[in-house]
Order: structure tokens, then C-alpha cells, then sequence
């Protein structure tokens, strides 16, 4: 392992909370599923500072404080990845739940996702090569799916979090026997409470749980840990961050087997699909508390907007009236052609606006701009897996 942290060298693991805000570990025992990224993924928190107001007799800031932190921001791009099996879920199933707000399994039928007032938080471990970051809190914010008519059908996930941590790679400073619980290293500002780390050079892993950090001293520069560690640990042996043994679900969708609806015209021939969907998360800042970062967050109002971009044929003219008429219509989006991979984003209700023409020679296009509209609330969209 290097010095410099190579991006491709990155893995990602959700964990569904019981309580906002409250870290939780992957699933261990070979269970945890892979969030393979289609590109990097970030996760930033970045507290402000306030200058002192004290006078001196001097032009320089002596001093400065450190403000509350702010909700924190992640991204993670993927691939939509069904699982190949009617009613399991598909690879990102917590992102999904966090995004819509509730799920429901028909066993070998379907997994289906729905619009609920409030949404569910999960935690993010996200490893960058010699790094393990990991936040709690987190909710999905926006959802952006692009469809065209190359690669794989792309999912831009985005959201916000409570609190930041991390666990970097150490060594050993001072050999501790068997059932020890306090690990001395090098620079404990390489570790926070609540990340799990193991001895890399004895491969001792507490049978395959890590050892969860329960709290640092600085001035002793030790860890202490949740439990004994199971055989001796030397001078400079590697401390490093664990993950647990993980899975992989599914394969990627190809964007070549998207078909749409948009009322009663079926299997729409497109150019592309963009669609934003954005089902917002206000965490609450500005609270004065000890924990010195947001520990609640409020749903706020959906707005799910797209475009579908086509060649413009004889039976297209129908968009027109539509949209001058106000005339809501279901637009619907198929992903897969194969059971137990298949998906469908429906909005029941979708306002369609006027068509925008432009000049594509030899042939004219038009773009459609589409708004998901409820009907009795929390009834705009949904997403099943078949």
C-alpha cells in the first residue's frame, strides 16, 4: 500500500439504521452486499470557522473558532444492477429505500419501491485505498438516471449526512498480548470512534468482525477497542481499516433494452432520457448541541423532472395538446427484457410540457419535458423489480 491513495482502489458498503444518526456496521459472516461504483464516489464535511473578535494591536487574526459542523455531502455513481432473481433486492437497495421511503417483497415475484412522508438514514463506508471513511446519517437526495443509447443505465446518487469519521493505517508501537484492549500506534489522529480496524500482519480480524474503536488518547497515543484482541500484536505490525467479507449483486443493465411509455404510446423510440429526481433532506444546522454536528434532518417537497429527446414522427403531435391542456398522462420507463431483471419507474401522473423543436438535419427533433405530479399524495412515482 502506498503512500498516495489510488482512486480506483475504492470500496463502498451501506448499512440501513435503526435510529437516525446512529452509526451502523455492514452485516458481517460473508453477507454485506458491494456497492460497485460506476466511477468514484466522495464524501465531504467541511466545518466553518469564526474569527476572534478580541483586539489587539495588530493587522493579523491571532485566533479563531471552529463552528458546529455543517450536514456533510456524498456522491456515489452505479450502475442499476437487479439481482437476476425475482423478489431479492437489487444492489442498491438501501438507496433506493432511503430515496422512496418504503419497500415491499413479494417472495420470487417482485421488489417494489414507494413514496413515504419519511425517509430512512443509513450509514456510508466508503474505503479509499489506505483510508476508510464513514458517515452516519446519510439520506438520499437526488436521483438522477440517464438513459442513452450506449453503456449501462447510469444512477447519479447524492445526498447529505450528520458526522464524518475515519480510520487510517498505523503500525504497532508497543507489543500487546493476547486479550489486550488498548492498542498504542503511531498517531491516533489517524482514527475516530465508531470505525473497526484488525492487525493486517497476523490477519487477525476478531473472526471476521474488526475491532470497533470505542475510544482514543491522545496523550498516551492508544485506541482502545471493543473487545481482546485474539493473539499477540508486535511492535510494527500494520494496523488497518476493515470492512467485512462482502457480496456482489446482480449485473449491470444495458441502456440498449430501455424502452418508454408515455400514455398510450408504448416501446417509445428515444434519442435519451434525463431525468432528476429530486426528493430533498433539510438537516437542521442550526441547533446549539454538544455533539457539534446536525442530529435530525426534515423531509422536504419532491420534484421529479425529466426530458425524453426524440426524432419527431407524425403521431408526436398529440404532445402538444396535451401540454396546452393541461392533461396529465403516465409516463413509464422499462429497464431489461430478462426476469429477475427487469425494473420499472413509473409516474402516474406526469405533466407533460410543450414539445421543443429543433433542427437536426435532415430530420427534426423534439424534446419533452416531463413533471411527476401525485394524485392523493405520495403517489408520484414508484420503481419495481420483476
Amino acid at each position: 500500500m502506498g503512500e498516495i491513495a489510488i482512486a480506483r482502489n475504492q470500496i463502498i458498503m451501506l448499512a440501513k439504521e435503526t435510529t437516525r444518526g446512529t452509526l451502523t456496521f455492514p452485516s458481517t459472516g460473508g453477507s454485506a452486499i458491494e456497492t460497485i461504483g460506476a466511477g468514484n464516489a466522495e464524501i465531504n464535511q467541511n466545518p466553518n470557522f469564526t474569527d476572534s473578535d478580541e483586539g489587539r494591536n495588530t493587522r493579523d487574526v491571532i485566533s479563531r473558532f471552529s463552528d458546529a459542523r455543517p450536514a456533510g455531502t456524498w456522491t456515489i455513481p452505479t450502475y442499476m444492477r437487479p439481482s437476476g432473481t425475482a423478489g431479492t433486492a437489487p444492489q442498491d437497495d438501501l438507496l433506493y429505500e432511503s430515496f422512496f421511503g418504503k419497500k415491499s417483497v413479494v417472495t420470487n415475484t417482485s421488489v417494489t419501491y414507494t413514496q413515504a412522508i419519511e425517509k430512512p438514514s443509513f450509514s456510508i463506508w466508503l474505503q479509499q485505498d489506505h483510508t476508510l471513511f464513514f458517515a452516519s446519517g446519510a439520506t438520499v437526495s437526488t436521483l438522477k438516471p440517464t438513459i442513452t443509447n450506449q453503456g449501462g443505465v447510469k444512477q447519479e446518487w447524492s445526498g447529505g449526512f450528520m458526522y464524518m469519521g475515519w480510520v487510517g493505517s498505523d503500525i504497532v508501537t508497543a507489543g500487546q498480548s493476547a486479550g489486550a484492549t488498548q492498542i498504542k500506534v503511531s498517531d491516533t489522529k489517524r482514527f475516530c470512534v465508531g470505525g473497526r480496524v484488525y492487525n493486517k500482519t497476523k490477519n487477525d480480524d476478531n473472526s471476521g468482525a474488526g475491532y470497533e474503536i470505542t475510544a482514543i488518547d491522545s496523550g498516551t497515543s492508544k485506541i482502545t477497542i471493543d473487545t481482546g484482541i485474539s493473539v499477540a500484536w508486535e511492535l510494527n505490525d500494520e494496523v488497518t481499516p476493515f470492512l467485512p467479507a462482502r457480496v456482489t449483486v446482480g449485473d449491470p443493465l444495458q441502456n440498449s433494452l430501455t424502452t418508454v411509455d408515455v400514455g398510450s404510446d408504448t416501446g417509445k423510440k428515444l434519442q435519451s432520457l434525463d431525468f432528476t429526481l429530486n426528493d430533498p433532506v433539510s438537516y437542521i444546522e442550526d441547533e446549539i448541541s454538544q455533539q457539534g454536528y446536525p442530529t435530525a434532518y426534515l423531509e422536504d417537497v419532491r420534484d421529479y423532472s425529466g426530458e425524453l429527446n426524440m426524432y419527431f414522427r407524425k403521431n408526436d403531435l398529440r404532445y402538444f395538446y396535451d401540454a396546452y391542456h393541461g392533461t396529465s398522462t403516465n409516463v413509464t420507463v422499462h429497464f431489461g427484457t430478462t426476469a429477475g431483471s427487469k425494473a420499472t419507474l413509473t409516474f402516474p401522473y406526469a405533466s407533460i410540457e410543450v414539445p421543443q423543436i429543433s433542427i437536426n438535419a435532415p430530420a427534426v427533433n423534439i424534446a419533452i419535458k416531463v413533471k411527476a405530479l401525485g394524485s392523493s399524495g405520495e403517489d408520484s412515482a414508484n420503481l419495481v423489480f420483476t
